[in-house]
């Protein structure tokens, strides 16, 4: 009997990001999960199915995309530019809005992750034919002209990160939230394309103490 995983549960509680200077060690306990994301293939493919494993959690965490959006990217969706990767028209799973330009750099804290991207993207480029960002793969060689299941991505990196895909989007709102929209729940819900600031509240910081001094400058 299959096992049924509860796809968005997770036990571990990540870093959180309040301030930049906290990126650092986030960054560090990211790349650590990136790299244990090692399935134990059988194939000949193996380092290339790895590699596009990687990319994908690399995805993930840079892009705050649930794992069925991510997943039904294609190729034709991605647009290099010098300082970053950009992820254009994409269509989210709630409601039908669309993202319409997502920006994963290549620079500073967060191009260290960006590099799993670059590598798959850069194989990518050099094969003929290619439909998905993420295709399947078996023992016979890589299907370009399938992606890959959503099921198969979650049983991949829970069994080897212990974490689930949407652990990814968690940290991505954090990140944002707190530090680049500046505790701003309107700007982060504009960049996640969701209709209700609810959804996003749990990713901000509202502290109004800092805020009283102002009071005498009236």
């Amino acid at each position: 009997m299959k096992q049924r995983i509860k796809k968005r549960a997770t036990s571990v509680i990540p870093i959180i990001a309040y301030e930049k200077e906290d990126i650092e060690p986030l960054v560090n306990e990211l790349i650590e999960i990136i790299e244990a994301t090692n399935w134990d293939y059988r194939s000949e493919l193996r380092d290339i199915l790895r590699m596009r494993d990687k990319a994908l959690v690399s995805l993930l965490l840079l892009s705050g995309l649930r794992i069925s959006e991510a997943l039904e990217l294609k190729f034709s969706h991605v647009r290099e530019q010098p300082k970053s990767f950009l992820l254009l028209s994409v269509v989210t799973k709630k409601r039908g809005y669309v993202r319409e330009k997502i920006i994963m750099p290549k620079d500073g804290s967060l191009g260290r992750i960006c590099v799993y991207f670059e590598k798959w993207f850069k194989y990518l480029s050099q094969q003929k034919k290619i439909e998905w960002l993420f295709p399947s793969g078996c023992a016979f060689g890589i299907i370009y002209s399938r992606n890959l299941p959503t099921c198969r991505a979650h049983q991949i990196m829970k069994n080897t990160t212990d974490y689930f895909p949407h652990w990814c989007r968690a940290v991505y709102e954090n990140i944002y939230g707190h530090i680049i929209f500046g505790n701003n729940p309107f700007k982060l819900k504009k960049c996640m394309g969701v209709k209700r600031i609810e959804s996003v509240v749990p990713y901000v910081q509202a502290d109004y103490e800092k805020d009283l001094p102002k009071v005498y400058l009236l």
